[in-house]
């Protein structure tokens, strides 16, 4: 049943211009992560919001619902919230309010938290259906595998926020993966290499920030990316990315590429050809980069 509602949630948006290509842009919100996923035949998916604790400015409205529409995003297919830290769910009711999505794809979060609760009282006023997708479950979205690594089965809701109760999406498409994993901490890392799940691709969405609690060597070795992307603030009070990651990314010749320096960024691929980078500035393109990786080959 759980499969069925995600695959049929998955087609009933409206989808924005095809390009052939899979993309994943992600949006510079400071300390958070907002990713617009824009599927090769055009449907849509927004994989967090952005959002800050102690500050009032709605990272939704006032960035990432701009960026959507400059992108040609009018409507949104699916909105995918990792779990329920404010630095990811925070912009998700005016994303609501303004892109209706078609469907709301939660992790594991407190019900009775005060921003999930909102949440969910807004997607019942909207009509807008919430599904729980858990480890295991594998869907087909314009020719794209999209398989849910994370969370594991049980409840759907929890006691308390945590980073080990976020989505993590990998999907597929031709020869190219990528992986999506919100704040996964190593307890959840390693719960995903236990579990015998294939979390091997070559474009990594660093957990957490790039902090030293998340993307242990273990991980990093079965993932083999050959491109880390950390979404991060600049001059943030953690010291994100943490630089022993920074060194183990240098070492293994994966080429990193960081929000806070270079911004909002598109990776593109038609399957086939390595993922391409283009470097975003407001409302186009500011320029390309090749991908600099260190020693090793295709």
């Amino acid at each position: 049943m759980l499969l069925a509602a995600i695959a049929l949630t998955a087609v009933r948006g409206r989808l924005s211009p095809a390009s052939g290509r899979l993309e994943v842009m992600l949006l510079d919100v400071g300390q958070g992560d907002a990713i617009v996923v824009r599927f090769p035949r055009g449907t849509t998916m927004l994989v967090d919001t952005g959002g800050f604790a102690r500050s009032s400015f709605d990272v939704g409205a006032r960035v990432v619902a701009p960026a959507l529409r400059a992108m040609g995003i009018l409507d949104l297919d699916i909105l995918a919230i990792t779990h329920a830290h404010r630095d990811h769910i925070g912009g998700a009711p005016a994303i609501v309010r303004q892109l209706s999505p078609a469907a709301i794809w939660l992790g594991r979060m407190p019900r009775d938290d005060a921003t999930v609760r909102g949440l969910l009282d807004l997607a019942a006023r909207h009509r807008i259906p919430v599904i729980f997708p858990r480890r295991g479950v594998q869907i087909r979205i314009d020719g794209t595998e999209v398989e849910v690594h994370n969370p594991g089965g049980g409840s759907e809701s929890a006691a308390t926020v945590s980073n080990n109760d976020s989505l993590v999406l990998r999907l597929g498409f031709g020869r190219r993966h990528v992986l999506l994993t919100g704040d996964l901490e190593q307890p959840g890392e390693a719960a995903l290499i236990e579990d015998g799940r294939d979390v091997a691709a070559d474009l990594l969405k660093v957990p957490h920030h790039g902090s030293r609690t998340s993307t242990s060597e273990q991980f990093l070795l079965r993932v083999q990316p050959r491109t880390a992307v950390v979404s991060v603030g600049a001059a943030n009070p953690w010291g994100h990315p943490d630089g022993g990651l920074v060194g183990r990314l240098a070492a293994a010749g994966i080429a990193l590429v960081r929000t806070d320096r270079d911004g909002a960024v598109r990776f593109a691929t038609d399957g086939r050809s390595p993922w391409t980078l283009q470097l975003l500035a407001g409302d186009g393109v500011r320029h390309a980069g090749a991908i600099r990786y260190g020693e090793r080959s295709e």
